[in-house]
């Protein structure tokens, strides 16, 4: 039985990420749901406890900011630029969840979504 081979290129960047393929020889970018070669690198999670990667989770990081800005409730469940503290004992807070979340947890979930 011959092995079919896949190949995949992700590039999972502080600001952006995307997945391509190579097919037929040439790299092909996958285009996301929303029909746009890369996401941002944004996790959110609302207060049904689920998780929001992509567009709808930076549409939702300016809205998060913009209540927490005008409540005394300061804390915030989007999450960008967390891959900057990758390797650190650094822990992002939900309060949505309840608990810590490292950057290593918050990359898993956009690579989840590029799958």
């Amino acid at each position: 039985m011959a092995r079919t081979k896949i190949d995949y290129g992700i590039d999972l960047g502080t600001t952006n990420s995307v997945i391509s393929r190579i097919e037929n020889g040439e790299a092909i970018i996958k285009k996301t749901d929303t029909l746009k070669d890369t996401m941002p690198s944004c996790v959110y999670i609302n207060k049904k406890q689920a998780i929001q990667v992509g567009d709808s989770a930076y549409n939702a990081l300016k809205r998060d900011k913009l209540t927490s800005m005008k409540s005394e409730d300061k804390s915030s469940n989007a999450y960008i630029e967390f891959k900057r503290t990758m390797g650190t004992d650094k822990k992002y807070f939900s309060s949505n969840l309840d608990k810590n979340l490292s950057s290593e947890e918050l990359s898993a979930e956009v690579l989840k979504t590029l799958k």
